[in-house]
């Protein structure tokens, strides 16, 4: 509600008395909406500030991963927004954050050069982590180069394969060892309170970037704007000030009326 001080009267006494009583009109209640509203500014300004910087860092992660596939599939646009929506739905089940996730698809795609593949593999992979304790990136990797023979790393993490199965050369074989080991057991994971309290910070995330990202296209343009049209005067105005040049050489013809004004 609108607070109106009659503060522009005649200045004589019943002037100044009619504003008086007006400001000591404000009781408690309006003091405490008056903070309140302060504080309520406040938080907003930093939760679209923090949402800004999470929808950037998730849309340069999302530019990172679409260019990993079209460098090793040639995928196409359909093709990575698939992939996304994967991710997403890995990130929701487990409450294993697209910040893990992505990487760890990308070395699996790397290794295996077949999304498909590398989707199976992710999804063993958050089995072996959540079993084993490790992080996925590590696992990730394990994976990676167990897929092309190499071992070392998987026993590293404390997951052995037989001397049989390794000798087979045959990665299925290794996979489906793991599984028999390891399945299921990020869906276990999630399902405790822990998990939970994960999978649902991982929601509220996601509401905070697409929030993020509906507003950054306007503060984009708002920067270009201030690179296009203000830095150029501020610097000019910076290098006369420093002796570099004057002011009346440097500023345009419409500059220099700006600055008569």
């Amino acid at each position: 509600m609108a607070i109106i001080f009659p503060i522009l009267s005649t200045f004589d006494a019943s002037g100044v008395n009619a504003a008086q009583r007006a400001f000591k009109g404000l009781n408690g209640v309006s003091k405490t909406s008056v903070v309140a509203f302060a504080a309520l500014t406040v938080a907003v300004t930093k939760f679209g500030a923090s949402a800004v910087s999470a929808a950037a860092e998730d849309q340069k992660a999302q530019l990172k991963l679409a260019k990993t596939l079209q460098n090793v599939t040639k995928a196409t646009s359909a093709q990575t927004a698939a992939v996304e929506k994967f991710i997403t739905a890995q990130q929701f089940a487990t409450g294993v954050s697209d910040t893990e996730l992505r990487p760890a698809f990308e070395t699996l795609l790397r290794a295996t050069g077949d999304v498909s593949k590398s989707q199976g593999l992710l999804k063993l992979g958050l089995d072996l982590s959540a079993g084993s304790g490790r992080d996925l990136a590590s696992i990730s990797l394990a994976l990676a180069k167990a897929q092309g023979g190499q071992f070392t790393a998987l026993q590293r993490l404390g997951i052995v394969i037989p001397e049989n199965i390794k000798k087979s050369k045959d990665f299925a074989q290794v996979q489906e060892y793991l599984n028999t080991l390891f399945g299921g057991q990020a869906a276990v994971a999630a399902g405790t309170y822990e998990g939970k309290l994960a999978i649902l910070r991982e929601r509220m995330g996601e509401v905070k970037e697409t929030l993020g990202a509906s507003l950054i296209p306007v503060l984009t343009g708002f920067a270009d704007k201030i690179i296009r049209d203000v830095m150029p005067s501020v610097e000019v105005f910076i290098n006369a000030l420093t002796g570099q040049t004057s002011v009346a050489s440097s500023l345009s013809e419409s500059q220099q009326a700006a600055f008569k004004w």
